[in-house]
């Protein structure tokens, strides 16, 4: 295919973008020789190259192939296709649709970086709904949420602004709240949608009926809007909140009504609203339809209703709008007899969804679920559940297999071998980043240390010869990812990564995962090896009966406690953690940046602080966060600028996910503060976290689950921490990093006087 140049002063901003599109037309799609402009299409773009021929006959010709390009894609010949579309952005540069067709056919024949080329130059030419809802999806399939986040909106912003009728932005960002788990938003936009709906509303009567075609994406989105208006309508109304219920089943009643689709139930939702009624109405007197109310409030109040069982979800994604009836319905759920139930198998609450996959974007319970109030006596029954639902899955094919495990003798001089399985070793991560002094630590002339590895990124770091010193004659094993909660469970999987284990002859296999992302329990659950201890990487009871032993200490574990935790207690003297900054300095890999010869503003420009003020931080991951704690920090932040109106305070978070940013910023805002006063640090490497971590005034902690790791790393960076005591013994992290910690000085007390340039 000919390769046609057009002048620079044409081709700025595209040229960069034109040759990756085409450069990827010819190698990704294998296209030849065979598919080429003809000569009479080479003669036209020449043509219009030189711009021999008047605009509008440029612009006839770019809409003819365009024409053209559509024909062919809508059978099929995308290839061919590109080649029209080609010719027409060569006639006419300034139309953003054979670009923005030109992505969709990229996208059809599974080109995502060509279509994302293709997109983004379609969206720079007309920011509409066309455009940025390809893009946007371009996006969202390279999971680049936030910025699929932004275009959609921009999308959304041109069809208001232009009072132009497309519902394709609109649910196209419904489906991306859809896929954090976000009910509110996604039923919001999906809403939105049907107002700005393009195609000719669909009517039937008896005097005139209007045929038309529903798509088959709008039906397949109307039904995810119904079964979504039935759970939260039917959450809310198991706590009273029957005005807003009302609403989301009269939505639900809607799509059932309109659409045609086998999973909605009309008389479903007509016999809850007629419950509501009941409900509503009977305060103080049973009505004749109170029989029917006692089955609608057993169905309200169902564990295994799917948005309830997403507060794994929204306690991840900082959703607070229904915390407090989260908060009860874990106290309900864990009070007997539920918690019986949950013990006993009797029912299918397991804080997931469906077939083992969790509601929303990465959830991982019980985790993300120790941002809630809790007792201990709830973090063993949340440990507990978890290897009830491993040993279903994994039993399926028939009993697991039996193991001949070795013998270790010390008095006749045998190597005792030692396993440690971790996701988080060899990576930058809290974990591996306090555990990499303790590998080379061990006496290999008594023992044989193994470390099986779940990342290819763990891998290549154990084989780079610049980190021998680091890790010295340790051994690595790769066992793969295998089967954590985001993925169905594989029970030959399992059996395999178990037998790599117990084929290197461990007698203890320490498990520095727990159920936090990546883990094997799996493995450890057809018990590799004789004695399998729980260590570090997860705070609290595991509850699994094939873990014996948790190395702890006693701010962690207090023996008075121990009847919270199913292993047997294994209490160092001192502190279970070992920080290893120093050894952090020295890790292969680490990006070399020299902060000290930077101008403090320069530092904080480039973090997206601004130029004063003080900085206070929060460097932990957001599941952790409470309402009533952040409320705190936003009334001292108010404090702070009451005191001294110049005062441009900044709370500063580290990267989460998309949707709790979005949170946490509608949090902040409606607390009266401007949301360019929360800023966001992104993820980069521990050595450069703790040297930016220096530009922090106060960090701050969370009583429900305290700082760990990531304590460790500001309070090297000299920077005070405001520690308070964590709710549940197990979270106690702080005090384990300093015994003693004692601030005169709190916000509240700082006098107005006090300079804070």
């Amino acid at each position: 295919m000919a390769m046609l140049m057009m002048k620079k002063t044409r081709m700025v901003p595209f040229l960069t973008c034109w040759l990756l599109v085409i450069s990827q037309v010819h190698t990704d799609q294998d296209i030849g020789d065979s598919l080429s402009w003809s000569e009479e299409e080479v003669a036209v773009v020449e043509s219009c190259r030189q711009e021999a021929a008047s605009l509008e006959e440029r612009m006839r010709i770019a809409d003819s192939f365009t024409h053209q390009g559509n024909q062919l894609s809508a059978q099929g010949m995308h290839h061919h296709a590109v080649l029209k579309w080609e010719i027409a952005t060569t006639c006419d540069n300034r139309s953003n649709v054979p670009w923005n067709n030109m992505a969709n056919s990229f996208f059809a024949m599974g080109n995502l970086s060509a279509a994302t080329a293709a997109a983004e130059i379609s969206f720079s030419i007309k920011a509409d709904h066309m455009s940025s809802t390809t893009l946007g999806n371009a996006y969202r399939a390279h999971k680049m949420y936030e910025r699929a986040e932004k275009t959609f909106l921009a999308g959304i912003k041109y069809c208001l602004d232009n009072k132009d009728r497309h519902e394709h932005p609109f649910w196209s960002l419904a489906m991306l709240y859809w896929d954090q788990g976000d009910y509110i938003e996604f039923l919001k936009y999906s809403k939105l949608g049907l107002d700005h709906l393009s195609r000719p509303e669909c009517v039937e009567t008896a005097e005139e009926q209007v045929p038309c075609h529903i798509p088959d994406f709008e039906i397949d989105l109307m039904t995810r809007v119904y079964e979504a208006s039935v759970d939260l309508g039917k959450f809310l109304a198991s706590h009273g909140r029957y005005q807003e219920a009302e609403t989301n089943l009269e939505w639900a009643e809607y799509v059932a009504e309109t659409y045609p689709a086998e999973r909605l139930d009309v008389q479903l939702v007509r016999k809850h609203l007629t419950c509501l009624k009941c409900a509503a109405d009977n305060t103080q007197h049973r009505s004749p339809c109170d029989s029917d109310l006692d089955a609608c409030r057993a169905s309200w109040r169902d564990t295994n209703g799917r948005y309830l069982r997403m507060m794994a979800v929204r306690a991840m994604g900082c959703e607070w709008r229904h915390r407090e009836e989260d908060v009860r319905d874990l106290e309900r759920i864990m009070m007997s007899p539920n918690m019986t139930a949950l013990l006993n198998h009797t029912t299918e609450f397991y804080f997931e969804c469906e077939k083992g996959r969790v509601c929303g974007a990465g959830a991982q319970p019980p985790l993300h679920m120790w941002g809630l109030p809790m007792s201990l006596e709830s973090v063993l029954v949340m440990g507990k559940v978890q290897p009830l639902q491993l040993v279903d899955r994994m039993l399926v094919d028939g009993p697991p297999p039996q193991w001949a495990y070795p013998t270790w003798n010390p008095s006749i001089g045998t190597v005792l071998r030692i396993g440690l399985l971790s996701s988080d070793l060899l990576r930058d991560h809290p974990v591996g980043n306090m555990m990499r002094h303790v590998l080379h630590l061990h006496d290999l002339s008594r023992m044989d240390v193994t470390v099986f590895l779940v990342h290819e990124s763990q891998r290549y770091a154990a084989s780079r010869v610049e980190n021998e010193h680091v890790l010295g004659e340790v051994k690595f094993r790769m066992i793969g990812r295998g089967p954590h909660v985001t993925r169905f469970f594989d029970a030959q999987e399992s059996v395999e990564g178990a037998d790599i284990v117990n084929s290197a002859g461990i007698c203890i296999l320490f498990d520095l995962i727990g159920y936090t992302a990546d883990h094997r329990q799996d493995i450890f659950a057809l018990r590799p090896a004789p004695v399998q201890v729980h260590y570090h990487g997860y705070m609290g009871s595991t509850g699994a009966p094939w873990i014996q032993s948790y190395v702890a200490d006693r701010w962690i574990a207090p023996p008075e406690h121990a009847n919270f935790f199913s292993e047997k207690l294994a209490l160092m003297p001192e502190c279970f953690l070992g920080p290893s900054h120093r050894l952090s300095f020295q890790f292969a890999g680490n990006e070399e940046r020299d902060f000290s010869e930077k101008l403090h503003t320069e530092l904080r420009k480039e973090e997206g602080l601004p130029p004063e003020g003080p900085v206070i931080c929060y460097f932990n991951q957001h599941f952790k966060l409470d309402p009533p704690t952040f409320k705190i920090w936003t009334d001292a932040i108010q404090k702070l600028v009451s005191f001294n109106s110049s005062a441009h305070p900044t709370l500063w978070l580290l990267q989460g996910s998309p949707i709790s940013h979005r949170n946490l910023k509608r949090e902040f805002q409606s607390a009266g503060l401007p949301g360019e006063n929360l800023v966001i640090a992104k993820r980069v490497l521990v050595k450069t976290h703790i040297r930016r971590a220096s530009l922090c005034d106060l960090a701050v902690d969370t009583p429900m689950y305290n700082s760990g790791a990531t304590g460790a790393d500001t309070l090297y960076a000299a920077v005070p921490l405001l520690h308070i005591p964590g709710l549940k013994v197990p979270f106690l992290l702080v005090p384990v990093l300093v015994l003693v910690l004692v601030l005169v000085l709190l916000l509240p007390s700082i006098p107005p006087s006090t300079s804070y340039a």
